[in-house]
């Protein structure tokens, strides 16, 4: 039931606030970065059209994510208007995917969600539509990873390779941790067999697994998951997808333990670890 998931997942939200405050409030400064992006471009109108703006909203209409809201928000995190990749865009991106993981078995319904329900993913904000779902699913498989890298690349710029390697001073990270998250939750939820095999082909790319590298809690997990939909898969897809994320991956470990020989033992007991799922 709907309303058992969105306890669940409060009372996930609040034991993340006690062990792991510094992500807790991450999620909620991104879920505002959805909530206002854009809002102080409004506020600067002048005229009969910003009056019109100004109007209040039907409360049906509130919090909202429309497909124009949508395609504002990716248009300004690719930088299409003045070459600007907003990281701030991409933030809000981001907080639409983690509401789109969390709806009931990662699909879109027809209809209002009770408000209670969306509260415990992105406090105020609500996919009613299921072409809107599935752009955001698309639009962040396809292009959130590679543009985390562009900022990690921009930070090494004005502050080092070692900053970028940090994850642009946490920024970058803490979205990247956001982005495997909620795409493990994918996996675990989602019932369509063509969209559970596209989310795995896209989860296999370079760029996405160069942020679970990073995941030392969450990488295991995901591994697990990978190796059931390879080992457990209801379609020959869905198996075949799983299976080259996972050797995606193994290449990825095996490539970041070459530089010292404790490196390459650590790399080879992981793989090791993985065959033998």
């Amino acid at each position: 039931a709907d309303d058992d998931e969105a306890d669940t997942h409060k009372r996930e939200l609040e034991a993340l606030k006690e062990t792991d405050p510094e992500f807790y409030k991450f999620l909620q400064e991104t879920d505002q970065d959805l909530l206002e992006f854009g809002q102080g471009e409004e506020e600067e109108e002048k005229g009969p059209r910003a009056k019109e703006r100004k109007q209040p909203q039907a409360k049906a209409d509130t919090g909202v994510l429309t497909m124009e809201r949508l395609n504002e928000l990716t248009e300004a995190a690719e930088g299409k208007k003045d070459g600007n990749k907003s990281l701030k865009a991409l933030r809000a991106v981001l907080s639409a995917y983690r509401v789109a993981s969390r709806m009931s078995r990662g699909e879109a319904k027809e209809g209002a969600e009770s408000e209670e329900g969306n509260d415990s993913a992105a406090p105020g904000i609500r996919i009613e539509d299921a072409t809107v779902f599935n752009a955001v699913l698309e639009w962040t498989l396809k292009k959130a990873p590679e543009l985390l890298d562009y900022h990690d690349k921009q930070v090494a710029k004005t502050k080092g390779a070692a900053a970028a390697a940090a994850g642009g001073g946490g920024k970058t990270f803490m979205l990247g941790r956001l982005f495997w998250s909620e795409s493990l939750n994918l996996l675990q939820q989602l019932t369509d067999l063509d969209t559970q095999e596209f989310v795995l082909w896209q989860l296999g790319n370079g760029s996405a697994l160069k942020y679970l590298m990073q995941l030392k809690k969450l990488k295991p997990l995901v591994i697990n998951e990978l190796c059931r939909k390879w080992a457990k898969g209801a379609a020959q897809g869905t198996k075949l997808a799983a299976f080259s994320a996972l050797y995606n991956l193994v290449g990825q470990i095996l490539k970041g333990g070459v530089s010292s020989k404790k490196g390459i033992e650590g790399a080879g007991r992981e793989v090791e670890g993985i065959m033998r799922r």
